[in-house]
């Protein structure tokens, strides 16, 4: 069922990643100037790219270095692109062998970098956490007196309120690289809508009046959040149905282990991809990783190919499209739910 008020019951998160990680040390990286071939990677001119282009160019840029000056690193040769086959994506500059694929990840975000519930609850928690209505017995007076709400809209109000800041937000670069309308179809207009589910065929009957109440849903609860904490926030429930949209389209992890990922969140799906996983730096720092593999091996790039992530296990075409606004072509070349396998379940749920 949709969301129908500030804390959804129906809503559920992904499954988590952070709680799997092995954490082995980082390898040493090799310098940030240097490409996969040895050479610096030169500018790309302004006649060889869209206006579009070279402003995904740029803002990648500005979150490479700012998560490089943080201890992070992405391969030189990634780049943000908005012209892959699903929009926004990380693609190469420039080959990578298969012995740098096989001895190192090509991204390593420090997880103090994250977006995270835990930060959240930390930067607003004296803001959005409330009294409960009635007292439990067998619950401990601390938490019956303190609640905050359900985790995607905690995390939904951080990003929106992070984004309210403007240059002034300790993740700017990262906030700034986020697409200004969330993919999710629940988003779209109605003619939008209807050719995204024609292209879908008969997978696709009877699921307009779903997103439609799913849409609702997400409008009520960002309509709720604002009434309740957007006078405190600067927020309007535009900028909360902003938020609720990031969070949906684009985190990892469930519950309280919900997180947003700084640039390793515009790898795009691909079936039998690597996943997100977890490393421990040189300085003993935890970091976030993701390795160019396929079918669990080490996979070489050639320029110009993009670097993916498998989104593996358990959702519906549906709930698929509601929130990540696609459905990977190994589920629509099967045709069925039994398909369906994504590691970012959906956290906008329709009524069965």
């Amino acid at each position: 069922m949709a969301p129908t008020r500030v804390v959804p019951s129906s809503v559920c998160g992904p499954p988590t990643t952070r709680t799997t990680y092995v954490r082995p040390k980082l390898p040493n990286l090799p310098g940030a100037q240097a490409s996969a071939s040895g050479n610096t990677l030169p500018s790309p001119l302004p006649s060889q790219c869209t206006v579009e282009e070279a402003r995904a160019n740029a803002l990648g840029e500005n979150l490479r270095r700012w998560v490089e000056d943080r201890g992070g690193y992405i391969h030189p040769a990634l780049q943000l692109s908005f012209r892959t086959p699903h929009g926004r994506g990380i693609v190469t500059a420039d080959n990578i062998s298969l012995q740098t694929a096989q001895q190192q990840p090509l991204i390593a975000v420090p997880e103090r970098l994250l977006m995270t519930c835990e930060v959240a609850a930390r930067q607003l928690g004296q803001v959005v956490q409330r009294e409960r209505p009635e007292r439990r017995w067998w619950m401990p007076r601390k938490q019956q007196q303190q609640q905050l709400p359900d985790s995607t809209l905690l995390l939904a109000l951080l990003v929106a309120s992070e984004r309210a800041k403007g240059k002034s937000s300790a993740w700017a670069p990262y906030i700034a690289s986020l697409p200004d309308d969330a993919p999710c179809v629940w988003a779209l207009d109605q003619q939008q809508l209807n050719a995204e589910l024609a292209q879908l065929g008969s997978m696709a009957n009877g699921w307009a009046p779903k997103v439609q109440a799913a849409a609702a849903g997400v409008q009520r609860t960002a309509e709720a959040a604002a009434a309740a904490w957007g006078a405190e926030l600067g927020l309007t429930a535009a900028d909360v149905r902003w938020g609720l949209g990031q969070v949906m389209s684009r985190s990892y992890g469930s519950g309280l282990d919900l997180a947003m990922l700084p640039f390793l969140d515009c790898c795009n799906h691909r079936q039998h991809a690597g996943r997100p996983t977890g490393y421990t730096s040189r300085s003993g720092e935890p970091c976030t990783a993701v390795y160019s593999q396929h079918r669990g091996a080490a996979q070489a790039l050639t320029a110009g190919s993009e670097v993916c992530v498998s989104y593996v296990v358990g959702a519906s075409p549906l709930n698929m499209l509601l929130n990540f606004g696609f459905v990977p072509s190994e589920v629509l070349r099967a045709g069925c739910d039994d398909a369906a396998r994504l590691s970012r379940p959906p956290l906008v749920k329709h009524a069965d």
